[in-house]
């Protein structure tokens, strides 16, 4: 929501000064307020060199001839100026600054102003307690001058420290008050404030036909009054407020309005805002499409937004440098004679200093070469030694890298011999399985071919033996022997496979051992009593499950695992 806070001050100063010089002589008051008057217009044409030299030339003749009045009104100004390109903190230093000169010397008449403007940046800076203390000190001066528009000023701008407090019912008591004693004195200049901040609270304490009322009084108003410089903002909140009461068609006019305004601000944050609620307007009237462009907008705005502030800290920092330069020259110019002085005394002290120095080294030259030569010739001879040391330590640790890579390489030939092994007594047990399967399905083919009557006192013992025979060949049970085999020389790869590919059935778990270890299709299918066509149909399988191509190995890919 945006707080509309209302700056009090004698002249409104944007930057300073024309970069002419301005002729040796007594200032009257009317040249005084020229001078200012021009920084004015410099500061709007944003040469703000010339704005800043004109108002430090400005306090510098008021000083000379103690025209307090005068030096007040520029110090304000420059705490405007510096307030204007954001550089609170200066700002805030002139205007303590003039607090200081304004009670030292019994101008009361400005304090007004001052406490103000120290409110707006404490409230700036979200210091909303030490903002409250000093519009209220600014209140109580405008109550004892009996000024009735700063009275209403004042209450304004507490009305939004209130608010930004969350205390909404304190926000609407003294924007009430500020627009009792407005209407009352026939002062319209902030009518549509008070009325739109008051609308803004109802809006958020969902009091959406007063808050539509309110935003429509405060549009009227600066219709009379012919000042635009609020209107998109106050059109975007009565837009706002349509859409709470569901008038969707209604919303979307005020919004468009809203649009049309900001856009000749080319306020980038507004417009994003102003966007978005049009965005909402035609969800709300079932325009999605419509929504979706706005919304799009919105975010444009915003990234806008994001260039312009970059852009606005750039020139900030700028403005900030050059009037900082500015400053330091101001300081230079008037201390240059007492640096040259200074300048002077160091040079005649430092040739003192330094023909005593070359008298010194004179002396102690000699004492000073002997020392060197033995230093030097000890540093040679410890400097042999540790070259000597060096090279003995560097040998020695050449030889038991050497002796470490040996190991390294016995070691590494050991574990591959041992895996190898291993793998064999795995191959070992697949084969014992394979060939144990073979004979087993051959005898059972043959006893199945055996024809006996059902008399034959055979019968039954044949039967038994072709169970038994049936119940060798079970393959769970030949899985779990070889696993145990397997697992001991590939701990990990069961697992792995599992972790990567929760989707393989036990039947493809067997399979991928069996391709790790070489087996080719007709040794599979020995192994698991089926056919080799069955183990191919079984491998293309378990490539689509894996999500391996055709053209990949899907052995090379298993043993990556």
């Amino acid at each position: 929501m945006r707080k509309f806070y209302i700056h009090i001050s004698i002249l409104l100063i944007l930057f300073s000064c024309s970069e002419s010089a301005v002729d040796e002589k007594k200032y009257s008051d009317d040249d005084f307020r020229q001078i200012i008057i021009e920084s004015i217009q410099l500061g709007n044409e944003l040469n703000f060199e010339a704005a800043f030299n004109k108002l430090n030339f400005c306090i510098k003749e008021a000083k000379e001839q103690s025209n307090v009045e005068y030096e007040i009104i520029a110090t304000i100004n420059f705490g405007l100026l510096y307030h204007k390109f954001n550089d609170r903190e200066q700002a805030l230093s002139y205007y303590l600054t003039v607090l200081d000169l304004i009670n030292k010397n019994g101008k009361e008449e400005f304090l007004n102003a001052v406490y103000n403007n120290i409110g707006i940046i404490y409230s700036e800076n979200k210091n909303f307690e030490e903002a409250d203390s000093y519009f209220r000190k600014a209140l109580w001066i405008s109550q004892k001058q009996n000024k009735e528009e700063r009275v209403a000023i004042n209450l304004i701008n507490i009305s939004n420290i209130k608010k930004g407090l969350n205390e909404l019912d304190s926000a609407l008591f003294y924007n009430y008050k500020a627009l009792e004693i407005l209407e009352f004195n026939n002062i319209e200049n902030f009518q549509s404030i008070a009325y739109n901040n008051i609308g803004e609270i109802q809006l958020i304490n969902g009091e959406i036909k007063a808050s539509n009322s309110n935003f429509r009084n405060a549009i009227s108003l600066e219709l009379k009054n012919g000042d635009q410089s609020n209107f998109g903002f106050l059109e975007l909140n009565y837009g706002k407020s349509f859409i709470q009461l569901t008038n969707y068609d209604s919303a979307k006019i005020h919004l468009e309005k809203a649009l049309f305004y900001l856009k000749k601000m080319n306020n980038a944050e507004a417009l994003s805002e102003c966007y978005y609620w049009l965005s909402k307007n035609e969800l709300h009237a079932k325009h999605s499409n419509l929504a979706f462009v706005y919304f799009d907008k919105s975010l444009a705005w915003k990234d806008t937004l994001l260039f312009q502030s970059k852009d606005k800290w750039i020139s900030e920092t700028k403005i900030k440098y050059e009037l900082g330069k500015i400053a330091k020259e101001n300081e230079y110019l008037e201390e240059k004679s007492l640096l040259q002085r200074r300048i002077i005394y160091f040079i005649i002290i430092l040739s003192i200093l330094f023909i005593i120095f070359l008298v010194s080294i004179w002396r102690t030259r000699n004492k000073n070469l002997k020392q060197k030569n033995i230093i030097l010739t000890k540093e040679k001879e410890l400097a042999k030694v540790l070259i000597e040391k060096n090279e003995v330590q560097k040998l020695k640790l050449q030889e038991e890298m050497e002796n470490q890579q040996k190991l390294n390489k016995i070691k590494q030939d050991n574990i591959e011999l041992e895996l190898e092994h291993k793998n064999k007594e795995v191959v070992s047990k697949a084969i014992h399985l394979m060939n144990k399967n073979e004979i087993l399905s051959f005898l059972y083919n043959l006893v199945k071919q055996i024809k006996i009557d059902d008399e034959d006192p055979n019968r039954k013992a044949l039967e038994e033996m072709s169970l038994s025979i049936k119940n060798n060949l079970n393959q769970d049970k030949d899985w779990e022997d070889f696993k145990l085999h397997f697992e001991k020389v590939h701990q990990s790869f069961i697992k792995n496979l599992n972790t990567i590919h929760p989707e393989l059935s036990p039947t493809d778990l067997r399979l991928c051992a069996y391709l790790l270890i070489d087996l080719n299709p007709k040794e599979i299918a020995n192994i698991s009593n089926i056919s080799p066509e069955s183990v191919r149909k079984r491998k293309q399988r378990l490539r689509e499950k894996m999500g391996i191509e055709s053209t990949d190995s899907l052995e090379d890919y298993l043993k990556s695992l």
